[in-house]
């Protein structure tokens, strides 16, 4: 029997955690990973290939056959706004390096290439966690899943007195064996147990389901833990 929720439409909040690129494995590491609970017009929106029609017409003028290719997602495209000034998270998000000064970070740098090997782009895996209400069984948030984002500063702007930044990400297709139970393992048992069910070699580009769980308001720089 399938479950009935109702969701908000905003994340409580948002968790990012280093990955490898090519097998879409958590990176465990102290500064591996952020929380953010305050973004602001937090998007996620499917990248769709549409499937191309085509038509067979005879010297009569008439449509003797005709086709179309079905709609392919290709991935998706992840945006949110934040005012909240964090060196940690320009650094994992945007592929930047740490300025330490006196134990505290205090800015980063953009390392740029003029030759031909461009530089190594990061990529982190995204939960979004929604707050859910009217379930028919236990379960108080939605979690989804993001396997391989890439993120890029896209705005830089201001609001009277205030700075906000726009992060905007397109995520591509992960392994689902390098999933497992999740950056910092805590899926449910039963979706640990979906992934490793698929075919070996099988991709995923995204995943979500109802859970029951306590998720941390806070934000700033987490542990990604070691993968069990």
């Amino acid at each position: 029997m399938a479950e009935a929720c109702l969701i908000q439409s905003c994340p409580d909040v948002i968790r990012f955690s280093v990955v490898d690129p090519c097998t879409g494995e958590p990176q465990a590491g102290a500064t591996n990973g952020h929380a953010l609970a305050c973004p602001r017009n937090w998007t996620a929106e499917p990248i769709i290939r549409e499937g191309e029609a085509s038509e067979f017409i005879s010297d009569c003028g008439f449509v003797v056959a005709r086709d179309k290719q079905d709609d392919q997602l290709n991935g998706w495209t992840l945006s949110f706004e934040t005012a909240h000034r964090s060196n940690e998270l320009q650094a994992l998000l945007a592929d930047e390096t740490l300025i330490a000064s006196g134990g505290q970070n205090i800015g980063t740098i953009n390392l740029a290439s003029l030759t031909c090997a461009a530089p190594d782009d990061s990529r982190v895996a995204v939960e979004a966690f929604y707050t859910t209400s009217r379930c028919t069984a236990a379960a108080n948030h939605v979690r989804w899943y993001w396997g391989n984002a890439q993120f890029k500063i896209t705005e830089l702007d201001r609001e009277g007195q205030l700075t906000f930044f726009r992060y905007t990400a397109e995520t591509y297709p992960v392994l689902a064996s390098g999933i497992d139970d999740g950056p910092y393992n805590d899926f449910p048992a039963d979706v640990t147990a979906a992934l490793a069910a698929l075919p070996a070699g099988q991709y995923v580009n995204h995943l979500s389901f109802e859970e029951d769980i306590t998720v941390s308001g806070s934000c700033g720089a987490i542990p990604v833990p070691a993968q069990v």
